[in-house]
């Protein structure tokens, strides 16, 4: 228990670095006419111009990217946060949620707000949401204003958020192990059973699915594979490994996906064909220690969606915050349950059947507690009984016909009850337990 709990408390902040290459990633970059002539006489026009020739090289269609890349690889947050803007979405009137529920010191959440400027137009209102279970660092979080919701407490209780309400997910959990499982197994199956990330699945509004940026070791990329797979559409194109000097503490990978709207069957042979597959293609690629190119800028299909957040977050509160009251036990409704339920003394009850009555007959009704202890048939004598039920299993054979017409014998096992009857007899003199089984069908003398 001390060794999980320490395991729950571990915590590894994701580099800034990586955090800055990520929002260029996800986000839509911009730089002004007035800061493009800026950056021109900062960098000089040799080094602009480099970088300009750098992006026609590569492809890529916004060279405002390479430069982004350029200054990051320098170090230069300082002139990125003074030239560069950002934006998500792309209406002020959206929500977009992010949520990192390990979230440390909020250090990965915040940068969403505080590394870029944000477009003033044409931009949705990100909500950051926090949860962190060590209590130095929630007060941390708990102090940052520009983190709008946190929680201090386990992931295991935490039940503060709606299903389907999250657009974005910071996911870097303790790497530690939770019932011989590693925590970022476990953490994941949870977020899955949880349902929180949101799934366009009969919205009419968007067919994006809620996105998911893990930033984990790769043997736990490795391992979580299958799990991630059936799940998620993962962005292959955009798998690579941190900076150097992260990798080489942590071998930690960056990872984008996006919610399936239906998981992969597994009991479907052709979708455990599809996840076999993918599996082996990410394996693969993984495996070849991919490193982060300025192309992966590009990435305008992993859009966010945006969610009626305000609106989730109302209904939630009146589920978890509904009052219940005692209604009144002596009124109509509760007398006619009571009477329809309540369990009658049998004590002094006779049972009047106009035919003889069979062993199967009696022995239901001794399972069904409505006889007990002694009784006497057709005024003669006194037996005391017992009577139940077994568990039994009747097995047949049927044969089948194959696609490719040979017959095939299929062996069917079932499991019923059946009623059974003890009764104390006589025989010779001696005591003796006569069974009389509710299948026998036979009269009791």
């Amino acid at each position: 228990m001390v060794l999980e709990s320490a395991s729950k408390m571990m915590f590894y902040p994701t580099d800034e670095k990586i955090i800055y290459r990520m929002i260029g990633v996800l986000g839509r970059l911009s730089v002004s006419a007035e800061s493009r002539t800026y950056l021109q006489e900062y960098l000089g026009k040799t080094t602009y111009q480099q970088q300009i020739l750098k992006a026609m090289d590569t492809g890529v269609t916004n060279p405002m990217t390479i430069m982004y890349d350029y200054l990051l690889n320098q170090g230069d947050l300082e002139t990125i946060h003074k030239c560069f803007n950002v934006a998500f979405g792309y209406s002020s009137k959206q929500t977009i949620t992010i949520a990192d529920l390990f979230a440390g010191e909020g250090k990965w959440l915040e940068l969403f707000k505080s590394a870029i400027p944000h477009e003033e137009l044409g931009a949705a209102n990100l909500h950051l949401i926090a949860n962190e279970l060590e209590t130095n660092r929630y007060n941390k979080i708990k102090d940052n204003e520009l983190i709008d919701e946190s929680y201090n407490g386990t992931f295991e209780e935490f039940n503060q958020l709606p299903q389907g309400s999250i657009s974005l997910m910071l996911y870097n959990p303790p790497y530690g192990d939770t019932n011989q499982q590693r925590n970022v197994k476990h953490y994941l199956q949870m977020i899955v059973d949880e349902k929180l990330l949101f799934n366009s699945k009969g919205s009419n509004h968007t067919n994006d699915n809620g996105k998911i940026v893990m930033v984990i070791r790769k043997d736990d990329v490795l391992d979580s594979l299958p799990l991630i797979v059936e799940h998620f559409h993962v962005e292959k194109e955009h798998l690579y490994k941190v900076n150097k000097e992260e990798y080489a503490k942590y071998k930690q990978f960056v990872v984008y996906a996006e919610l399936r709207k239906n998981p992969l069957n597994k009991g479907n042979v052709t979708q455990a064909m599809v996840l076999q597959q993918e599996v082996k293609e990410i394996s693969d690629i993984v495996n070849s220690n991919p490193e982060f190119n300025v192309k992966m800028y590009d990435m305008r299909r992993f859009y966010i969606p945006e969610v009626p957040y305000s609106e989730m977050k109302r209904n939630h509160k009146v589920v978890l915050e509904a009052n219940y009251h005692n209604s009144n036990l002596n009124n109509d409704n509760w007398n006619w349950i009571k009477e329809m339920t309540e369990v009658k003394d049998m004590g002094e009850s006779v049972i009047m059947k106009p035919t003889k009555i069979k062993s199967g007959e009696l022995a239901n009704i001794i399972a069904s507690g409505m006889i007990n202890g002694d009784m006497e048939i057709n005024g003669k004598g006194k037996h005391i009984v017992a009577g139940g039920m077994k568990q039994k299993i009747h097995e047949e054979e049927t044969t089948e016909e194959l696609a490719n017409g040979e017959e095939q014998v299929i062996k069917k096992k079932m499991l019923y009850s059946e009623p059974y009857l003890n009764v104390l007899v006589s025989k010779n003199g001696k005591a003796k337990v006569k069974e009389l089984s509710g299948g026998t069908g036979g009269d009791l003398e």
